[in-house]
């Protein structure tokens, strides 16, 4: 799981807090949670969803629980106990870095959903990418070794990294428009 998450597109996603939550939903997809994984799966989701209510109901100094949270010098572990006491630390911890992240989760969502609708936009043949200035040296260089027929496959071009494909998305939307 650890191993090249740094190059990893969406590593805010890609955290040691929500692994559990992100893998064991597929895992059920596909079959391979045993009943107890199940259980303890949607018993770990109804906690979190149980605390996101309490959350937006709930104030502390003066302020709804929700943005005392988002607030870089608060951490849930600060709460009194009889705020905290129905949830664990790992849920509250979880709940904690979601909160602080949002606007963050936000953004990469919207850079996902672009991702998505633009992943299999076609490449014109016959581009010369040297004229692409914006593109990494390298990128330039693999692009036009192996001239990719979609943005999809040069994504898969070892070298090619998310800011290059980002680069030629303008690059097409521009050259679209035109």
């Amino acid at each position: 799981y650890r191993m090249f998450t740094s190059r990893a597109e969406y590593r805010l996603r890609l955290r040691q807090d929500n692994c559990d939550i992100r893998l064991t939903e597929k895992a059920i997809e596909v079959g391979l949670a045993c009943d107890y994984r199940k259980k303890a799966h949607r018993a770990k989701i109804a906690s979190i969803d149980q605390l996101l209510n309490k959350i937006q109901q709930t104030c502390y100094e003066g302020i709804p629980l929700n943005q005392w949270l988002r607030r870089s010098e608060n951490k849930a572990h600060l709460l009194p106990s009889e705020i905290r006491e129905n949830y664990s630390s790992e849920i509250w911890f979880l709940i904690e870095t979601n909160m602080k992240f949002e606007g963050y989760l936000k953004r990469e969502e919207l850079h996902i959903e672009r991702s998505k609708k633009q992943e299999e936009w076609k490449i014109p043949n016959g581009i010369d990418y040297n004229t692409i200035t914006s593109l990494s040296s390298e990128a330039r260089q693999k692009l036009a070794e192996f001239t990719p027929g979609s943005l999809r496959q040069a994504s898969k071009i070892s070298g090619i990294t998310p800011a290059d494909l980002d680069v030629l998305m303008l690059w097409l939307e521009k050259k679209r428009g035109k």
